[in-house]
């Protein structure tokens, strides 16, 4: 399903850590339920969900492409929250 490629990258990037995934992957946590569960709310609470998924995917590539090997998790987190209420994806509906 995946490729080598794919799973060295990956692996690269995180390390021993965890990650989690909403689709089966090598050594990750699927948490495909709670994924779905966050889409539903999301998708009741939000008139325009496309354009807070592209503005949130463009907040959270930002990051991943700025966040240096061996960041904190909360690092990170705080970077996304920066850079999504910068962006407006925060805004409540």
């Amino acid at each position: 399903m995946y490729d080598e490629q794919e799973v060295s990258a990956v692996k690269e990037l995180v390390g021993e850590g965890a990650v989690a995934s909403d689709v089966p992957f090598p050594n990750t946590l699927v948490v495909a339920e709670e994924i779905a569960r966050l889409r539903y709310s999301l998708t009741r609470r939000s008139g325009s969900l496309p354009m807070a998924g592209r503005k949130g995917l463009f907040g959270l590539e930002k990051t991943l492409m700025e966040t240096r090997r061996g960041a904190k998790e909360s690092e990170v987190v705080a970077s996304c929250a920066v850079r999504f209420g910068k962006t407006g994806s925060t805004q409540s509906h």
